[in-house]
C-alpha cells in the first residue's frame, strides 16, 4: 500500500513538473515575440485624426514619414489612409496586429482629433488645435515648443501638459481630467459636467466652472 502511494505521488510530481515547464515555454514564447518596422512616406496633410487603440507618437522632420513596429509573425499591412487633408490612424488591433506608430511632419499640424487613442506630441510649432475625446490620453511632451494651444477634452479623456514652451491655453473640459505640470502665463477655462483640472500655476486666469466640476491650482 505505501509502495503505491510513492508510485502514485512521483507520478503526479513529474506531471505537475510538466505542465509547469510547459506554461513557462508558452509564457517565454508569448511575451519574447520579435517586433518588425516597416515606413512609408505619405503627402502633405494639415489634420491627424487617430481612432480608438491607436498608440501613436508625433514629432518634426524633414519629410513626412510613418513607420510602425508589429509582431514578426504577423499579418502585415500598413494601418492608414489620407481623406484630403487628413492623415487617419486606424486601431492598432487590426488583424490582430499589435502597432506602434511613429510619425513625422513636416508641415504645422492644424488639428490633432483623438478618439480614444493614445497619443503623444513633440510636434514642432507654434499653435495647436487639439479634440480629445472617446476615453483618449493626449500628452504634449516636455520637449514641445508650442506656445498657444486650444483644447477641447471630453468624454472621460485625459490631457497631460508638460510643455516648458506654452504661453497660452485655453480650453474646455467636459467629463474628462487635464493636468498642466508647468506653469503657464494665461489660461482661459471652460468647465463643466464633472470635469477636474489641475495646474501648477497660472498668472492670469480666467475661468467658468459649473457645480459639478473642480479646477485645482497647486
Amino acid at each position: 500500500m505505501k509502495t503505491s502511494k510513492i508510485i502514485l505521488v512521483s507520478f503526479l510530481s513529474a506531471v505537475s513538473l510538466f505542465l509547469l515547464s510547459f506554461m513557462i515555454t508558452v509564457d517565454k514564447k508569448k511575451y519574447n515575440k520579435e517586433f518588425e518596422k516597416a515606413e512609408e512616406t505619405f503627402s502633405k496633410i494639415s489634420v491627424i485624426k487617430a481612432s480608438k487603440g491607436v498608440n501613436a507618437t508625433f514629432t518634426t522632420g524633414d519629410q513626412n514619414l510613418i513607420s510602425i513596429s508589429f509582431y514578426k509573425d504577423s499579418t502585415y499591412k500598413m494601418p492608414y489612409k489620407i481623406i484630403g487633408d487628413t492623415l487617419v490612424l486606424k486601431s492598432h488591433l487590426l488583424n490582430g496586429n499589435n502597432f506602434h506608430f511613429k510619425v513625422s511632419v513636416n508641415t504645422p499640424v492644424k488639428e490633432f482629433i483623438n478618439d480614444g487613442g493614445s497619443i503623444t506630441s513633440k510636434v514642432k510649432q507654434d499653435s495647436i488645435n487639439i479634440n480629445n475625446s472617446n476615453e483618449g490620453y493626449f500628452h504634449i511632451h516636455k520637449d514641445s515648443p508650442v506656445i498657444y494651444t486650444r483644447l477641447y477634452s471630453q468624454e472621460q479623456s485625459r490631457t497631460i501638459i508638460e510643455s516648458n514652451a506654452i504661453k497660452e491655453l485655453n480650453m474646455q473640459v467636459s467629463n474628462a481630467h487635464v493636468s498642466i505640470n508647468k506653469p503657464i502665463p494665461n489660461v482661459i477655462l471652460k468647465a463643466e459636467n464633472n470635469a477636474n483640472i489641475t495646474m501648477k500655476q497660472a498668472f492670469t486666469l480666467s475661468a467658468n466652472c459649473d457645480e459639478t466640476s473642480q479646477y485645482n491650482i497647486y
